[in-house]
């Protein structure tokens, strides 16, 4: 599992907490384009039909884009205290009699988190990755 507390690879140094604010079901089976469900839980594959749905914004079609290539995870760092994660779902052994095959790409969880102030901090007049901190 990744760590991102303090992950200099997504460039997030020196935090010390995470809020979790939301997470969101992003489909790829049931609908012709891809869908993120509008319900406080994980729907049902029975019931799939009648969760609202809305089209995936920005990032999530961005990260979409990567966990088609292959990234396991995919984070941004955004303006407002936030980060947001990108997790795919793959087909498991239970999933075959429904889908194509073991370890096909169903879809993801968007998820945000909210933590303290975001500083950009210049190095030698060249910018480096945001720095999050710790709200006072």
């Amino acid at each position: 599992m990744t760590d991102l507390k303090n992950s200099p690879e997504f460039g997030f140094h020196n935090v010390d907490s995470w809020e979790f604010s939301r997470v969101q079901l992003i489909g790829l089976v049931k609908h012709p384009q891809p869908v993120a469900f509008e319900a406080d839980r994980a729907p049902d594959a029975k019931d799939v039909s009648e969760i609202p749905t809305r089209s995936l914004d920005a990032f999530e079609l961005r990260g979409l884009t990567k966990l088609r290539a292959g990234e396991n995870l995919y984070v941004e760092q955004h303006p407002g205290d936030k980060a947001r994660v990108l997790g795919p779902v793959y087909a498991g052994a239970s999933c075959v009699s429904c889908h194509q095959k073991t370890g096909e790409l169903l879809g993801a969880f968007s998820y945000t988190y909210i933590t303290g102030k975001i500083a950009v901090q210049p190095a030698g007049g060249v910018p480096v990755p945001p720095v999050l901190t710790p709200l006072p």
